[in-house]
């Protein structure tokens, strides 16, 4: 019974949950994101405005009421694309909201004609790779330096 209210809930908040291209209002939010889940980054919101600029970079935030509650972001530059970043603030983890931003990621990856994607995630990171995972990433390596004295594994994924 109470994983069945979980759903319901779950589902309710997720239908108030809009994935889309974020504004210039919603590059602070993503600065500020990018600094916390992503700290190695040294990220600020110069970076983030520089990021979209560039026509190889696309964004996407998931908004709750017109707020920035997570984002990913994607480089589709070289011949494979690579999500670089996915995160969303800790109080809405674990509701979907993860995976409906890299499900519009992929899709993006696909609609562009891609066959495969690539990510980096900390090895230590089991949320996030168990996400990664269960939406078919498989650990293609290790990256070859640590990040903030931690182990970056390589992920990838074909796409059909």
């Amino acid at each position: 019974m109470r994983e069945r209210v979980k759903g319901v809930l779950e589902a309710v908040f997720l239908k108030n949950v809009v994935i889309a291209r974020p504004s210039l209002k919603h590059a602070y939010s993503i600065a500020v994101l990018t600094r916390k889940f992503f700290p190695y980054l040294n990220f600020n919101m110069d970076s983030v405005l520089n990021r979209f600029k560039n026509k190889n970079i696309e964004y996407y935030v998931a908004l709750l009421d017109g707020h920035t509650i997570g984002f990913v972001d994607v480089d589709f530059s070289g011949n494979s694309p690579r999500i670089l970043g996915l995160a969303v603030l800790e109080e809405f983890q674990g509701n979907g909201v993860g995976t409906r931003l890299l499900h519009h990621a992929l899709a993006r990856v696909k609609k562009k004609g891609f066959k495969k994607v690539s990510l980096l995630v900390s090895e230590d990171n089991l949320r996030a790779r168990r996400l990664y995972e269960r939406e078919g990433f498989v650990k293609e390596g290790v990256f070859g330096k640590r990040l903030w004295g931690k182990t970056i594994l390589v992920y990838g994924k074909k796409l059909e």
